[in-house]
């Protein structure tokens, strides 16, 4: 269905590449993408939009993604918060569940999964 959308996604990452190729995906899929580099500028963002859900690099330089999950989930409750990393553990999949991630999922993420 062309042209239909789908809903608003914030993309968070350091990884510019990953933001880009990202954000590129869900544009095709019909999605309304914001992205942030870091977990300050999320926050910014998450402030001022209501997104239906944020994909979250669990590794960033200052605010981490374990940490932008729980600032999200106190600013934001009900939106989804998805952690993506390419150093994926037990005990981070099991924390990040925890503090109330959607999922948490393994770089390099495939499309199918993706969307």
């Amino acid at each position: 269905m062309e042209g239909v959308q789908k809903g608003n996604l914030l993309i968070v990452d350091d990884d510019a590449s990953a933001l880009e190729s990202l954000s590129h995906i869900f544009k095709q899929e019909g999605y309304e993408v914001e992205v942030a580099r870091c977990g300050e500028e999320a926050l910014e963002l998450l402030r001022t939009t209501d997104f239906h859900v944020i994909l979250v690099d669990l590794r960033m330089p200052g605010m981490d993604g374990l940490d932008l999950l729980k600032a999200t989930k106190a600013i934001r409750p009900t939106t989804e918060v998805v952690i993506m990393t390419a150093f994926g553990t037990i005990e981070k999949a099991v924390e990040a569940m925890r503090e109330g991630a959607y999922d948490f999922v393994t770089k390099p993420l495939r499309r199918p999964l993706v969307v």
